[in-house]
């Protein structure tokens, strides 16, 4: 008497690919079943799976993205000694109540990793576009008018303070 596990027929590479089109036939057909199935085991293990998912977001899911391990990203930030390499501070912005991590800043076209930046210099570097000859631009623009800003008079200064403040907020930043 033969095993019939051991005499089904084709290649494995037929069988895989027959085994597929059977899971897929079946997860269409008792879709609600599958879903309801689900659900029950999400609301059983709801805090295990949170904690799990957590401890998933926030150690891997933008290092798969860049190809970096945890243990790299613990290397660049030992190497920055924890702070932005662009502005030498620790990160500042908070998300549900935690200081997030410091963003992996990386070249958009060769998706090679520069380094570590705080929230508020990698949005800098891309509402910039990583366009130096932008960035010098802006930086000269900046130079320009604070030789002029020192000269103002204290209520002229208030003034444009209060402008600059105004468009922060309505953009969701704002002068601190």
């Amino acid at each position: 008497m033969t095993n019939k596990l051991t005499t089904v027929p084709g290649t494995p590479e037929e069988r895989k690919r027959k085994r597929k089109e059977y899971e897929r036939i079946y997860k269409l057909t008792h879709k609600n079943i599958i879903s309801q199935q689900g659900k029950r085991y999400y609301r059983k293990h709801k805090d295990r799976i949170n904690k799990r998912q957590k401890i998933y977001s926030a150690n891997i899911g933008n290092f798969k993205k860049y190809n970096i391990t945890l243990g790299e990203y613990n290397i660049l930030l030992k190497k920055q000694n924890h702070v932005c390499a662009i502005c030498g501070e620790h990160e500042k912005t908070t998300l549900r109540g935690k200081v997030k991590k410091l963003a992996i800043d990386h070249c958009h076209k060769t998706k090679a990793i520069r380094g570590l930046l705080c929230n508020m210099c990698n949005r800098g570097l891309g509402y910039f576009r990583d366009n130096t000859k932008i960035l010098n631009s802006a930086i000269n623009y900046l130079d320009k008018y604070k030789k002029s800003f020192d000269n103002q008079s204290d209520e002229l200064k208030q003034f444009l303070y209060d402008m600059i403040v105004g468009f922060g907020d309505a953009w969701g930043g704002g002068v601190k």
